[in-house]
């Protein structure tokens, strides 16, 4: 799959495989074995190219965040998702939890306000809750001293 993903651009179908091996790194005890340099050199090969798949970044961002316990590399990759696409609920919504994990409210709050202001039609309101929820629920966690960062 690497030498593919190094070859040529992403398909739906390796997007896919993509995700169910960091769904299966998620899984109790890492049932697929997965090698982490490995998982790390398949990443690099499909986000090498010129034109590069947000998708598969959001899946890595999430392999980084959740498998690879890497919350500042995530919240970069997350950072730059939203950077190139303003618009997208469902990136703004990852780095807010991404930030959560930081303990970096005040970044939360934030992207929580940007999906208020992007939220069309009612489309983000899962995301609005589920992420206002979880702010509440580190806040009542972390010290005040420590909630102005």
């Amino acid at each position: 799959m690497q030498a593919l993903l190094a070859r040529r651009a992403a398909t739906p179908a390796d997007v896919s495989a993509l995700y169910s091996l960091v769904q299966c790194a998620l899984r109790n005890k890492n049932p697929c074995q997965l090698d982490p340099m490995r998982m790390q050199s398949l990443f690099a090969a499909a986000l090498t190219r010129k034109q590069r798949n947000s998708r598969i970044a959001a899946i890595y961002g999430n392999y980084l965040i959740n498998v690879a316990h890497r919350p500042r590399a995530a919240r970069r990759v997350f950072r730059a998702l939203v950077k190139q696409n303003p618009g997208n609920a469902t990136y703004h919504f990852d780095l807010g939890v991404t930030e959560l994990g930081s303990r970096d409210l005040a970044a939360a709050r934030r992207e929580l306000a940007t999906l208020h202001k992007i939220n069309r039609f009612g489309m983000s309101n899962e995301y609005i809750k589920s992420l206002s929820d979880l702010i509440g629920i580190v806040s009542q966690q972390t010290p005040p001293h420590e909630q102005t960062r």
